[in-house]
């Protein structure tokens, strides 16, 4: 664990095993974890809980559900400045877009992914928040 303890995240995938998985790593590490079954989740469950980052999924499809999520989240007034972390096996639906994703503090993780990458990527984004957080308390 990295100091982390305090730090919620909401993993939001349609896949049970991967929320298992994701819930037990996370946990074991030291992280406060949710998990959500439905990729449309309610915002209002979302703005509830107020997590320190998201991991969503994006499923591939002719309209690829997830990143009407990330849209809402963004535009929420009090969810826009939550990092997210765009974890998918739709490469194709991410390719060339991963510095225009970046510049929304949407991360991209391609799935199959090592542990590591992931692990530091979440601190890496949770670091940056709170470096963010600190600075609008002092302004």
């Amino acid at each position: 664990m990295n100091g982390q303890a305090t730090c919620r995240i909401c993993v939001i995938n349609d896949s049970p095993d991967f929320l298992e998985m994701m819930h037990a790593l996370l946990e074991m590490e030291g992280y406060t974890v949710r998990v959500e079954h439905e990729i449309a989740a309610r915002l209002d469950k979302i703005e509830e809980w107020q997590p320190d980052l998201m991991v969503i999924d994006i499923l591939k499809g002719r309209t690829p559900i997830g990143w009407e999520l990330i849209h809402q989240i963004q535009q929420h007034p009090t969810l826009a400045a939550i990092p997210i972390i765009v974890c998918t096996a739709a490469a194709q639906e991410v390719r060339g877009k991963e510095a225009m994703l970046a510049q929304q503090n949407i991360a991209v993780l391609l799935k199959p992914f090592e542990i590591n990458d992931l692990l530091a990527l979440i601190e890496q984004l949770v670091g940056q928040r709170e470096q963010n957080l600190d600075e609008d308390m002092c302004s």
